[in-house]
């Protein structure tokens, strides 16, 4: 992953979208964890910083005792939550500035865990072998992955349509798959994973801070569609006024899109 295909926004410019992503998808990461056996004075890896709460959620299972180990490839992010964290006295955290693609862990961790990182790779496979180096054997590998198949508005909106287009379209051309999280079932178990637990959750929203995720989301991506001639300025400025009322009408029911989870073992043999 580089910054050439990553199309949201990072650190501080980003904090706000990331706060409405965790208010949506935080608590399936709490049921996540609740499966994971977590132990005082464990090691775990985090790939991808997030907003941060991933992170904390984990150091209150694990205690002051316990490691954990950050890696992310934005600067910008790995700083604002070493900052965030820090700021609530979390400070056994190591941070690695890095590409997941290409870093290899050392077999040390006892849990290594990601959250919305692989739709942004070109090499998602790559990403999930490298997170089993961070782990010894029989250990756990947990994952949640997006899929955009799933963005839904009812009544229908164009926006919406729109939206769901673009998205599927600059993946096309930047060579990602923003729908990875259906196929992470699948690719894990290739990997010999001993899968003990998966789960897809599609999140109903209603609220106006739900239903300004995907406006803030277009909002951030819209030079990226701009310059890749998907849509024109004036195109743009329509849908986000349209995701701007739909926001504020309580009656209309929105999803941001599927969150897929796996759980599993590392088995002996690698």
């Amino acid at each position: 992953m580089n910054n050439r295909t990553y199309i949201l926004n990072t650190g501080s410019e980003t904090e706000h979208r990331l706060s409405i992503l965790e208010k949506i998808y935080g608590e399936y990461t709490t049921k996540l964890f609740q499966e994971i056996n977590f132990q005082k004075g464990m090691k775990v890896a985090v790939i991808g910083c997030g907003s941060g709460s991933g992170i904390e959620q984990i150091y209150k299972k694990i205690g002051k005792d316990g490691r954990i180990l950050c890696v992310d490839i934005s600067p910008e992010q790995t700083s604002l939550t070493k900052n965030i964290l820090e700021s609530k006295g979390i400070n056994n955290v190591d941070y690695v500035v890095a590409d997941i693609e290409e870093y290899i862990g050392n077999s040390d961790y006892d849990v290594v865990y990601c959250r919305f990182v692989l739709i942004h790779l070109h090499n998602p496979i790559i990403a999930l072998k490298n997170m089993l180096s961070f782990i010894k054997e029989k250990s756990t590998i947990a994952c949640e992955e997006h899929s955009y198949e799933d963005i839904f508005n009812y009544p229908t909106s164009n926006a919406i349509d729109k939206y769901k287009t673009l998205l599927k379209k600059i993946s096309n051309i930047l060579k990602l798959d923003y729908a990875f999280g259906k196929k992470l079932y699948y690719e894990m178990n290739l990997l010999d994973i001993d899968i003990s637990y998966v789960k897809k959750c599609v999140p109903l929203c209603n609220s106006y801070d739900q239903k300004t995720l995907l406006l803030l989301s277009l909002i951030e991506e819209k030079n990226h569609f701009i310059s890749q001639n998907l849509l024109r300025e004036g195109e743009i400025e329509g849908m986000i006024q349209e995701m701007k009322t739909i926001a504020k009408k309580k009656e209309i029911i929105q999803s941001p899109g599927s969150v897929f989870q796996c759980i599993g073992k590392k088995k002996s043999n690698h």
